[in-house]
């Protein structure tokens, strides 16, 4: 939980301190070093790095090697994939249908329905906005380019969802797997914690890369502020300079 939300901290159990360190974040937290070009493993300037704790992380230091250049708050809590649904919040009824989507997951024997889909199926497309700007109505338009695969169609997890969906809803089956509510977890701690990221830069090498610490304690924020406010700090002191830039020259 990267954004301040009521209902989602009451379901990690997640103290009111936990939740004000949200407000802090930036606008944009949809970066670490679990996603997008952050997740290398190794010993290199641009490998990712995990510490279990705050003091674990305390050896680094912001010097002419080391800036910060972005910061988030991340609240979770500890959980496992639902041994019930195996991790996809689907009902047991639900999972041939769910299985049955895309070819690679069907059992032996099975029949893939992502290039077959039903009338009433392509109506919840559509009415999601899923028709590639109106090009794409009824069954055979979808049916029918799922089938060339041609251009850039093709039913992605988007449209998984909705079909799932709906051929759920026609067929009468329940959805919802009963032991996790959909989520496709369970909890295994009983309570929240929260975790430090940093965007961390060498200037000289011209690297950056995650940094995680996967647990700040309440004692410890003070120290976290003083060295978030360092790393701003830092931050701005280089572009001080540029204010004079932004003053209209004098008239000669």
């Amino acid at each position: 939980m990267r954004y301040f939300d009521e209902e989602e901290g009451a379901s990690l159990n997640a103290e009111p301190w936990q939740l004000d360190l949200l407000k802090l974040n930036p606008g944009y937290c949809s970066w670490g070093p679990h996603e997008d070009y952050m997740w290398k493993e190794g010993e290199g300037w641009n490998s990712r790095l995990l510490f279990p704790t705050w003091s674990d992380f305390g050896p680094f230091n912001l010097d002419d090697l080391n800036e910060c250049a972005n910061f988030y708050f991340e609240v979770s809590r500890e959980s496992k994939d639902c041994e019930t649904c195996a991790g996809n919040g689907y009902h047991a009824d639900a999972q041939q249908v769910v299985r049955t989507f895309y070819r690679h997951s069907c059992l032996p024997g099975e029949t893939p329905w992502n290039d077959s889909i039903t009338e009433d199926e392509a109506a919840a497309l559509v009415e999601a906005g899923r028709g590639k700007l109106g090009e794409l109505v009824t069954a055979d338009d979808f049916n029918r380019a799922e089938l060339s695969g041609s251009g850039l169609f093709g039913h992605d997890a988007i449209n998984r969802f909705i079909l799932i969906d709906a051929r759920l809803n026609r067929l009468g089956l329940p959805k919802t797997c009963p032991t996790c509510s959909g989520d496709g977890y369970v909890y295994t701690a009983p309570n929240a914690h929260v975790s430090l990221i940093l965007w961390w830069l060498h200037p000289r090498k011209g690297c950056s890369r995650g940094i995680e610490v996967a647990t700040i304690a309440r004692d410890e924020l003070p120290a976290v502020g003083a060295f978030l406010a360092e790393a701003a700090a830092r931050n701005a002191q280089r572009f001080a300079g540029v204010a004079t830039l932004a003053t209209p020259l004098p008239k000669d």
